[in-house]
């Protein structure tokens, strides 16, 4: 395991030393693909029950804490609970499908291990325009909570 950080700066190799195999975590990533509908009946969800998603985009939390404040939102400003958990759920359906989406892509190309196509990412990337990166972060940023608060 040190071999592989080989070369990085303190104090990592430090803590590393420190640290024998057994007390290292490793655990595999599972995502879910994005689902239509958040509620059923009374029931609803939200966060990682709604939409699981890789931790490429550090998203999961914020979008679990943009459910909390659409859904009370709607709670609030809803003539009915019904109507609140509809407006909710088509609300946030659409952007946590394409927040997930996101970031199973950037966890794709992030993740490439064979010889070929990680020369071609490495040497496409610094070339992208900034107005992809720009265009990505305004999505992930601007949340409409316009007469919800």
């Amino acid at each position: 395991m040190i071999k592989i950080f080989e070369g990085y700066h303190d104090p990592i190799p430090e803590i590393l030393a420190q640290s024998s195999d057994n007390q290292l975590l490793n655990h595999d990533i599972y995502d879910l693909p994005p689902i239509s509908r958040f509620v059923f009946g009374n029931i609803v969800l939200l966060g990682d029950s709604a939409h699981a998603m890789t931790p490429n985009l550090g998203q999961g939390a914020g979008q679990s804490i943009e459910d909390a404040i659409i859904l009370a939102g709607h709670l609030k400003t809803s003539p009915t609970i019904k109507e609140a958990l509809e407006r909710y759920e088509q609300e946030r359906t659409g952007r946590t499908s394409a927040i997930t989406r996101m970031s199973n892509r950037i966890g794709v190309v992030a993740q490439l291990n064979d010889r070929v196509s990680v020369t071609l990412r490495d040497a496409l990337f610094p070339h992208v325009p900034s107005i992809i990166m720009e265009k990505q972060l305004k999505y992930l940023y601007e949340v409409n909570l316009e007469g919800l608060l």
